[in-house]
Parts: structure tokens; sequence; C-alpha cells
């Protein structure tokens, strides 16, 4: 394998996994749906247990089919999650959202690792 596209896949992986994203994503959740501290807790406690849940059966998935299909899969959820973020603003929208991502975030550590 080159390692032209490992630079790209750890390039995202520094990006998407920054703290200051979910920072990001709070400071979101609040201005633009008016959410309280507390629901964003809430929101961001959701993609926690998601990702734990999901690590062992997405793993699974990853060693089962492919690896870079996990990887495609992954990315493609997080791009439905963001779509829902998008047009279903609020809280019910966040959480499916969230869950779709923590999902994403496991299917692409079981790919990786």
């Amino acid at each position: 394998m080159s390692t032209f596209p490992m630079k790209r896949l750890y390039a995202s992986e520094l990006i998407s996994q920054s703290v200051a994203i979910y920072t990001l994503y709070a400071i979101m959740f609040s201005e633009r749906s008016g959410l309280t501290l507390g629901q964003v807790g809430l929101i961001l406690a959701v993609f926690s247990i998601t990702t734990i849940v999901a690590e062992i059966p997405t793993g699974a998935i990853a060693d089962r089919f492919s690896r870079k299909w996990s990887l495609i899969l992954s990315k493609l959820m997080l791009a439905v999650a963001m779509a829902v973020w998008l047009f279903w603003p609020g809280m019910t929208g966040y959480i499916i959202g969230i869950v779709l991502m923590g999902v994403a975030e496991a299917l692409y550590s079981g790919a990786v690792q």
C-alpha cells in the first residue's frame, strides 16, 4: 500500500478527532437550536455510549467483509449524520445524527485498528 493514502487517512483522523471539533458541535447545538447545556451534554453522552456499544459489532463487520468497505461506510454514515443535522435541527435530529456519528466512528476505528 502506498503511503500517500495513509497520510490522507491520518490527516482526516487528526481533524475529525480533534477535541476542538466537539466544542464547535456544542456551540452549534446551543446557538442553532437554543438547546440548554444539559441537552448538549446529553447529546455528547449519547455519542460516547453509541460508540462503545457499536465497537464490537462494527469491528466484526470490518473483519468479516473488508476494512476498505468499513471505512467507506463510515464516511457515508458521517455524511448522512451531517445532512440530518442540517435538515432537522433540534434535539431529535441532533440525537439521530449523533447516533449515526457514533456508529460511523466505531466503523472507522474497527477498520483502522
